[in-house]
């Protein structure tokens, strides 16, 4: 009932707000700086809005994960967006730089951990996010009357395009939902079971379903042909929105906002790679249309990363705004075989420690009149740490063309890796299941050491209340014969 209710609050603000995350829209207005970040757990410490707002974004987008939840329940989703709404320092950043925020959906957005198009409730968990977007949008005044394309009203997901034209100068941000038309993966562990917080095994649901992943990312590359594995990211109604976009685009640089990584090597994390048909697509279209001035935004990983050459940095990854890859676990072995994960994986970076593990957000910035590192116009992006110093950056320059069906081949798992990380899977699976044996183990033996305190209290206390009726009675019997 309340799902329905929120779906029918949602369409109603909608309507009252007019930018929809279901719509392309067009703005007359040209940002001057724009921010984004992922992976925000509403429960901690958010400090980081306060460096985001020192650098005072007219645009800031969401690459995922803006909440988190407990359970997969939609009552779970609806209370954490209201919670992160909530936030007094998200709340007086958005009043504050009073900026237009967008988004992409990812898992944690939709309420489960890895989800794809086959959860429960999959209109209303959209519908929530949706929501979301719209409420941040509240105080904005980045412009008030853009204009909104509304003749795809029926569109099945949170994927738009925004587009910024000013004069000559134009930038398109087109932001993709990889969530809710996505193919599941062979192996995952089953809905009915991580809706649930369980004792013990819950905490581990995580770890084992990234196990999991990767055993399908192993076996479907040692069987399967690249184009053999034919399971799909976007849903043929998006792939439709997106050529067209590309093919009509003039923009002098293309934002694609993905809420997973397009071109890691990493198995291990969600990906395009896990799904090469898809990202084989994407490359193609991207090679076909000659889509210049591109860059491809992501989150997920809980860390911050280049992805391309040295000459050519195509993807820039953002995430961890209130956690990163190594202080999210408590068992120390999961940290170790995180930062094992990150180094052994390095293949798709300019060079081996162009990453930054730790709590980080990411700034744009444009140079249109090519005084700078480009001779065309140039676009700066910089990853920034709590701090708000500059930890990583490059400049995307307008007339750059890149050969993305080259980059596509040239970060594909691979046979070899696909045994390596089944048989570190492998390990992985032991010492988590020697965890939870132990953890379950140590719960049982408290809770007879509990048990067994309670009795030896209760005997005790029992000895104590005989002994006293046994000097009552040799009193009463003293008296007695007295």
């Amino acid at each position: 009932m309340r799902g329905v209710v929120g779906v029918a609050l949602a369409s109603f603000l909608l309507v009252i707000h007019g930018v929809d995350a279901t719509h392309d829209v067009s703005y007359s207005r040209m940002p001057q700086k724009l921010a984004f970040g992922s992976c925000n757990k509403p429960w901690k410490n958010q400090f980081l809005w306060e460096q985001i707002e020192a650098k005072e974004p007219d645009v800031f987008m969401w690459t995922g994960d803006a909440v988190y939840t407990n359970t997969s329940y939609i009552e779970d989703l609806w209370s954490a967006l209201n919670i992160q709404l909530e936030n007094t320092l998200y709340s007086h950043f958005l009043s504050q730089t009073r900026c237009l925020v967008v988004g992409a959906i990812d898992d944690h957005d939709y309420g489960v951990n890895d989800a794809g198009r086959n959860v429960p409730n999959r209109k209303e968990r959209i519908q929530a996010y949706n929501m979301f977007l719209h409420r941040s949008n509240k105080n904005q005044a980045f412009e008030i009357d853009p204009k909104i394309d509304d003749t795809d009203l029926e569109r099945d997901g949170l994927y738009s395009s925004h587009t910024f034209t000013q004069g000559d100068n134009q930038v398109s941000v087109i932001i993709l939902d990889t969530r809710s038309s996505r193919d599941p993966y062979p192996l995952a562990l089953p809905f009915w079971l991580t809706k649930r917080k369980i004792r013990f095994f819950g905490k581990f649901f995580g770890t084992i379903n990234t196990i999991l992943r990767v055993i399908s990312a192993s076996v479907s590359e040692i069987w399967n042909t690249k184009e053999g594995n034919t399971k799909d990211m976007l849903g043929e109604q998006q792939w439709q929105w997106l050529e067209n976009h590309l093919k009509h685009s003039k923009a002098d640089f293309h934002i694609l906002i993905s809420s997973v990584q397009m071109f890691t090597t990493n198995p291990f994390v969600e990906s395009w790679g896990h799904f090469p048909a898809s990202r084989h697509r994407l490359a193609q279209l991207l090679n076909t249309y000659n889509v210049t001035g591109s860059l491809v935004l992501s989150g997920d990983v809980h860390f911050a990363e280049h992805i391309g050459s040295e000459e050519n940095i195509v993807e820039i990854t953002s995430s961890g705004m209130t956690h990163h890859a190594t202080n999210t676990y408590r068992a120390p072995f999961l940290s170790t075989a995180v930062k094992f994960v990150i180094h052994r994986f390095h293949k798709h970076r300019p060079y081996k420690n162009a990453f930054y593990n730790g709590i980080n957000f990411g700034g744009i910035s444009f140079d249109w009149n090519g005084r700078k590192e480009c001779v065309s116009k140039g676009m700066l992006t910089q990853i920034y740490d709590e701090d708000g110093n500059t930890v990583l950056s490059s400049w995307t320059c307008s007339d750059r063309q890149i050969d993305w069906m080259r980059l596509h081949e040239n970060t594909t798992f691979g046979v070899w890796t696909a045994l390596l990380i089944v048989l570190f899977t492998g390990c992985c699976a032991l010492l988590c299941t020697r965890l939870l044996l132990g953890s379950i183990f140590t719960a049982s033996a408290r809770n007879r050491a509990s048990a067994g305190d309670s009795g030896s209290s209760r005997r005790a206390a029992a000895a104590v209340a005989s002994d006293k009726n046994g000097s009552s009675r040799s009193s009463s019997s003293k008296r007695h014969h007295a």
